[in-house]
C-alpha cells in the first residue's frame, strides 16, 4: 500500500529530523536495548545482503549506508503500528521492498526478516 509505504519513510525522516534536534540541543539519545539491537542487527544483514548480488546478478545501484541506529529503531515502531492498523505482515514487507528496491535490492526474503525482527522486538 502506498500509505503505509509513505508512513514508513515520514517516520524514517521525522526521526533522522529528531536525532539531529537531539544532538544540536545537546540532549542526550537513550541508549538501545537488547530488542533494539536484535532489530538493528537483523535490519542491517537484509540490507548488506541486498547489496551483495547473488550470482551472475548485478550489484545494487547505491551500496548500503547503514542509518543512525534510532532512524532504524523508528522504522521498527513504525512497522508494528501499521500492522496494529491491521495491514499484513507480506503487505508491510513488500512496501519495504519497493521503497528500497530501486537503490538497495531488498528481497522479499529481507523484508520479510525486517518484518518479523520488528514484530519480535516491538509489537506487543
Amino acid at each position: 500500500m502506498t500509505v503505509n509505504s509513505f508512513r514508513t519513510r515520514r517516520a524514517i525522516c521525522a526521526a533522522g529530523a529528531a536525532v539531529v534536534a537531539a544532538l544540536t540541543a545537546g540532549t542526550a539519545i537513550a541508549v538501545a536495548d537488547a530488542n533494539d539491537d536484535a532489530f538493528l542487527r537483523v535490519f542491517n544483514q537484509a540490507m548488506v545482503a541486498a547489496g551483495t548480488p547473488a550470482s551472475g546478478e548485478y550489484p545494487a545501484t547505491v551500496p548500503f549506508q547503514a542509518p543512525p541506529p534510532d532512524t532504524v529503531y523508528a522504522l521498527g515502531h513504525q512497522i508494528c503500528s501499521d500492522l496494529g492498523k491491521g495491514t499484513s505482515p507480506d503487505q508491510v514487507a513488500t512496501d519495504l521492498v519497493s521503497y528500497t528496491s530501486p537503490w538497495h535490492g531488498l528481497s522479499q526474503q529481507g523484508g520479510t526478516a525486517i518484518v518479523a525482527a520488528a514484530r519480535t522486538s516491538y509489537c506487543p
